[in-house]
């Protein structure tokens, strides 16, 4: 780490960690664990609750506009002040400024939660919809949540999937063939496409709605439609632009958007050829592309923080491949605590720690410090740049310890975004901090950790399992799906071994809308019905492909043997000729050719089976049938 950026960091106010701490505690040994806030003073933070104790208390959010605290200017349009959430309890609400709404009280947890819900119409819905956590659409994207102004969420519109790319940083989602999109009236406007999501919540309220008309169905880029409204940025001008009526001011900033390059997320990009930002405080390494730029940092007051990179500079660069640091989830979700809380240091600490860490990698890392909840048994691994990185700037440490790992495990972190119970964790990590009780994701984990991992479209056996009816049920998705809905009590729910392989039927998206939908309407014959439908169409598909792909995969296998023997046959045919060796008659027959030793013969007719193998792994006919089991298998999966 150069002493320049260690000097930077720590003038952002954190005080350096003692090398020579032997404290146990996960914050001691790391970052600096913030002060524990108690209840009913100015700063109310955090609170460690008992699990059985409950308490009555308010908590109110508020939405205050703060200054920026960072020196320089931005050339920027919209480097504007923003409202930004704070999780700390308001002032009085006469104070100027300030517009708060009470949150419904939280109990602490003293069982196993179901996933939260949002609060009810008159509370302040913090989230965008049911299942969309505030954290992340605040700590993703930079962004405030969006506020609605009266009413529920409404629960029929599908979420923008430009939106949940940004929250979870994961690929963008695709909205079904029938979605609805919208674009402006003018065609060079055309590429400003919104989903329904966002224009419901974003355009419909503006002045610009009269411009927008339904797109028709076959100007639907349907494979890759991407909409341009669920971008920051483009959010960020249409406040800025839409007051005043600004149109030409609007689509020249969303324009501006709309040819800038997408981040490729944690792959290796080419320096040249794009516009690339650095930290002013030369952090070594970090660079953040133009699109992450613009919808996460220019509208921030921390822009001025970052400077772009000129001709001269990327010409210097030693590698030609880099990586956008927002894509790496710790250095993004500690920027985006950094936003939240007005407080440029708090991203500075992470990024110290998290560049001096080992990375968090999908293959799983050893030999590395790891942390677990403290109290919370072994099941749950957090590595240290996660820690750094997520835990810490969210006043979380003080619930963490060190855990004891054996240094030569290899084990993946399960904040990695490709651990199988990443987006489960995340959502409830969400939750405990968007009303600060800890204790919904503690227990959570504790719950989650002790039951094995969803074999999803695997078929198992000799494992337990939870039976609706005829539906069978993994203990994951009975926890996390069944459990908590009112069905779950009316009809009846068997737990057993079962030996022979099976397959659970709730580990889809669609199974779960489909469980949804029936504790809706309080009826679960329908559901059993597809469940067991769902189940033959299995039975007559995925085993089949299964058998069909390790069929050719075996030919292949066999076809590449055979050229490898062909070819030291062939070597050894190569070294007669050139040494004059043979005994004066030619080898082979018609169908392989005439050669000068039998290892020519037999080289030729290894090559020809290879070439039968591989002919017959690549059949035609049987790749079109596979085609057709698996849609047919996708319809209800």
């Amino acid at each position: 780490m150069p002493a320049d950026a260690s000097n930077d960091t720590d003038r952002a106010g954190e005080t350096p960690a003692s090398n020579h701490t032997t404290s146990t505690r996960a914050q001691d040994r790391m970052l600096p664990a913030p002060a524990i806030r108690h209840q009913g003073g100015p700063n109310t933070g955090y609170t460690r609750q008992s699990a059985v104790t409950p308490s009555d208390h308010r908590r109110r959010y508020s939405f205050e506009t703060q200054g920026s605290r960072s020196s320089g200017t931005n050339s920027d349009p919209f480097d504007q002040q923003q409202p930004l959430l704070t999780l700390a309890r308001a002032p009085n609400a006469s104070e100027k400024g300030l517009r708060t709404g009470v949150v419904s009280s939280i109990p602490a947890r003293s069982s196993w939660s179901p996933p939260y819900r949002g609060h009810s119409s008159h509370d302040i819905d913090v989230g965008r919809r049911p299942g969309v956590p505030a954290l992340a659409a605040v700590s993703m994207s930079g962004q405030k949540p969006a506020v609605r102004p009266c009413g529920p969420p409404d629960e029929t519109l599908l979420e923008c999937p430009q939106t949940v790319a940004l929250n979870y940083q994961t690929i963008c989602a695709r909205l079904p063939d029938n979605a609805t999109w919208y674009s402006p009236l003018e065609p060079q406007w055309a590429q400003l496409v919104a989903c329904e999501a966002c224009y419901e919540d974003k355009v419909r309220s503006s002045p610009f709605s009269e411009r927008f008309v339904v797109l028709a169905n076959s100007e639907v880029k349907h494979d890759d439609q991407v909409c341009q409204f669920g971008r920051p940025y483009l959010a960020t001008a249409l406040e800025h632009h839409g007051p005043a009526g600004d149109w030409q001011g609007f689509v020249s900033a969303a324009s501006r958007r709309a040819h800038v390059a997408e981040c490729r997320s944690k792959r290796r990009t080419y320096v040249r050829g794009r516009t690339w930002y650095r930290f002013r405080r030369r952090m070594t390494g970090l660079r953040i592309c133009e699109a992450c730029y613009l919808d996460r940092v220019a509208s921030m007051p921390f822009a001025p923080e970052f400077q772009r990179l000129s001709h001269d500079e990327l010409a210097t660069l030693d590698e030609e491949q880099v990586i956008c640091a927002f894509s790496v989830i710790s250095i993004s979700l500690a920027w985006g605590s950094a936003v939240v809380r007005n407080d440029y240091g708090i991203f500075c600490n992470a990024v110290k720690v998290i560049m001096q860490s080992h990375p968090c990698d999908a293959g799983g890392i050893k030999g590395v410090p790891w942390y677990t909840i403290e109290g919370g048994g072994s099941g749950f691994n957090v590595c240290q740049a996660c820690y750094a990185g997520i835990i810490c700037p969210y006043e979380l440490g003080q619930f963490f310890i060190l855990a004891q790992r054996d240094p030569e495990v290899r084990l993946l972190c399960d904040l990695h975004p490709t651990a199988p119970r990443f987006p489960l964790f995340v959502r409830k990590l969400a939750q405990a901090v968007n009303v600060a009780d800890f204790s919904i994701f503690s227990l959570y984990a504790q719950r989650l950790c002790s039951i094995p991992i969803c074999p999803r479209a695997q078929a198992k056996s000799d494992t337990p399992w939870y039976f609706l009816e005829d539906c069978a049920v993994c203990p994951e998705c009975y926890e996390t799906v069944v459990s908590h809905t009112a069905l779950a009590g009316q009809i009846a729910v068997t737990y057993t071994r079962v030996r022979r392989p099976t397959l659970c039927g709730l580990y889809s998206m669609s199974m779960k809308r489909r469980w949804a939908a029936a504790c809706t309407s309080g009826k679960i014959d329908e559901f059993v019905r597809f469940a067991r439908h769902r189940l033959q169409v299995y039975g007559r598909t995925v085993p089949v492909m299964e058998h069909m792909l390790q069929a050719k995969s075996q030919q292949m296998k066999q076809a590449l043997d055979y050229g490898v023997l062909s070819v030291s046959y062939d070597a050894g045919e190569r070294h007669a000729r050139t040494e004059g060796a043979g005994d004066g008659y030619l080898h082979g027959n018609a169908e392989v050719g005439w050669h000068h030793t039998w290892h020519g013969a037999e080289s030729a007719r290894l090559t020809s089976k290879m070439m039968e193998g591989i002919l017959r792994a690549q059949r035609g006919d049987e790749w079109t049938t596979m085609a057709h089991l698996e849609e047919e298998w996708a319809e209800v999966e």
